[in-house]
């Protein structure tokens, strides 16, 4: 069996965690697994989304068909164990279509032993004639199952035309994850074979896109480690580029939809839904890879008509209001100390770095992280002046802010199931615990963000196990009042940098999965201005032509806004500047 064969394991496996788990049902994937495995969350959300962009797209054709009683047939490539027959037979229950599933030999034959030792799989193979079953294929009026190679159209029309295939009845074709595997040439053979022996047809087909920023690389990196190189990104690197391929190949019309659109376009009691299966707090990642695999639809014929069907929305594109600078930025790379490379951890600075908390490595072990770090930039790198250790720094997404000479570090979580609470004053030189705030009032969170203004610690949004917050809370750090002040929408992973004496701007936080679906609907940026004056707070709110972000850093220099990086709808995100007065 060779390696991208094997991923058909993996990718089983996979589905029947995120459906063990509730995303989705699906009652035949146990039926060819035996291993079962419960895999990270981060996983199942990935899996979800992918079922979700195939029902979104392939099976309302199927839908489209089935509920007009039309005859039509379907034609799965490089299906492995997947089991798309099974449930739109239990589904739609369609009384015209033939479904034809191609795979390589090995594959094929596993299937067929898995099928036949199943009584739930064999009761939907056939309706009234089983043609024909060596133990290598499957033949029957409902469901034909055999080997062959991809790559040889020649014999593939040869397969297809034994088994009675009909190329002019509407055949809807579904890809996962296979075309991009192939050889350049052999797929874009393929594709054309395709668009030209079939009269009526729709291709749908999942693969990846977005090659060349930091996260594509990585995510072609691991399939070339993994010895399943993705061949097609090596030519086809954008949605576009896909588009003119197929276009190109023979299809009349083609549309490609991210599977961000395809979690755009999901009702947000869908959202908490998924949210409330179990604790989740990935959401860059997940976004990113939302940016970096599309569901493309390619339709000629009468399938033409397919595309007013799906339950699916195009971003729109994004406006260019300013052209991109490709000068790169010069940078200069420091020596820094091993006890700084964490992830999750909060940082101050005043005359020193100071550092807390995290998940990295402690002794050849990988975990949380309880201790601070004082840090001493020396022109050329940095040197680890103080590392205390303390339980109570061991927590993730907390904040830090320095006043007065203390690091005032507040919330944070030690899992997604325990926030934090408290709020206490660290000495910036000893890495002593010198108080702990009351903030009973305040609910505890993680992913918020704050900053100092005057002498109030400022909190915005964040998240805990039951609630997103859409408030900004002042807290005075000298009598311990609170002021509050709630936005129209709850933010997470946001930013707050004070503004001169009296104002704080916040820019960023609006993550569909928290803020809702309508977050990213306009496909801006909001910043809020907030104008503190005595015990009250003015906010002004901003709307700007820039594509939405979260999980960025920001800072304002010389009435300047700079956001930096971040993850949004069409990926990760670089550097912005917007003038504050203007």
């Amino acid at each position: 069996m060779t390696r991208v064969e094997g991923t058909n394991d993996y990718s089983i496996v996979s589905k029947l965690s995120a459906a063990k788990a509730e995303y989705f049902k699906d009652e035949f994937l146990q039926e060819f697994v035996e291993k079962p495995r419960n895999r990270a969350p981060l996983i199942n959300w990935g899996y979800y989304i992918r079922s979700k962009s195939i029902e979104l797209t392939f099976e309302a054709a199927v839908k489209h068909f089935a509920d007009r009683d039309l005859p039509f047939q379907i034609l799965s490539i490089g299906a492995g164990f997947d089991t798309t027959f099974f449930n739109i037979q239990e589904k739609y229950e369609p009384k015209n279509m033939v479904f034809f599933e191609i795979d390589l030999p090995s594959n094929v034959e596993r299937k067929v032993k898995l099928i036949f030792n199943s009584e739930k799989c064999q009761s939907l193979v056939w309706d009234k004639v089983m043609f024909e079953n060596d133990g290598k294929t499957i033949n029957t009026d409902r469901y034909r199952l055999f080997a062959c190679d991809l790559a040889d159209t020649g014999q593939l029309k040869k397969s297809l035309e034994k088994l009675n295939f009909d190329f002019s009845k509407p055949t809807l074709i579904l890809s996962e994850c296979v075309i991009t595997y192939m050889k350049e040439k052999d797929s874009t053979k393929l594709i054309q074979f395709l668009g030209e022996i079939l009269d009526n047809a729709a291709f749908f087909v999942y693969e990846q896109c977005e090659p060349d920023d930091a996260f594509g690389a990585f995510m072609v990196k691991h399939f070339q480690n993994i010895s399943s190189p993705i061949l097609g990104l090596s030519r086809f690197r954008t949605q576009e580029d896909q588009i003119s391929r197929y276009l190109a190949a023979g299809w009349c019309k083609c549309k490609v939809h991210s599977l961000t659109s395809v979690f755009l376009c999901l009702p947000e009691q869908e959202i908490q839904r998924i949210q409330d299966l179990e604790l989740f707090d990935e959401f860059e990642e997940f976004f990113l890879k939302c940016s970096h695999y599309f569901m493309l639809v390619a339709t000629k014929g009468i399938c033409d008509i397919l595309h007013g069907v799906l339950n699916l929305k195009l971003l729109p594109a994004l406006p260019e209001i300013l052209p991109e600078d490709k000068n790169h930025l010069q940078v200069q790379i420091v020596d820094t100390p091993n006890s700084l490379k964490r992830f999750g951890h909060s940082m101050g600075v005043g005359e020193d770095v100071y550092v807390f908390g995290g998940f990295g490595e402690e002794n050849g072990k990988h975990k949380r992280l309880g201790n601070f770090v004082r840090i001493e930039f020396k022109g050329d790198h940095f040197v680890e002046k103080k590392l205390v250790k303390n339980a109570n720094f061991e927590r993730l997404y907390a904040s830090c802010e320095v006043w007065k000479g203390q690091c005032l570090l507040f919330g944070g979580r030690q899992s997604p199931q325990k926030a934090f609470q408290d709020m206490i004053a660290i000495d910036s030189k000893s890495g002593n615990l010198v108080k702990t705030y009351k903030v009973d009032q305040i609910e505890g969170r993680w992913r918020h963000a704050t900053c100092i203004l005057q002498d109030y610690l400022v909190i915005v949004g964040g998240r805990n196990e039951d609630n997103t917050f859409r408030s900004v809370i002042f807290f005075n750090l000298v009598d311990e009042s609170v002021i509050e002040q709630n936005l129209e929408v709850p933010l997470v992973s946001c930013t707050v940098c004070p503004w001169g004496s009296d104002k704080v701007v916040i820019a960023g936080g609006q993550n569909p999965t928290c803020s809702g679906s309508g977050a990213w609907s306009t496909l801006q940026e909001t910043i809020w201005v907030l104008t503190l004056k005595g015990k009250s707070v003015k906010a002004k709110k901003v709307v700007l032509d820039l594509e939405p972000r979260f999980g960025h850093t920001a800072h304002i220099i010389r009435n300047h806004l700079v956001l930096v990086g971040g993850v949004g709808p069409y990926g990760p995100l670089g550097l912005d500047v917007v003038n504050l007065i203007s």
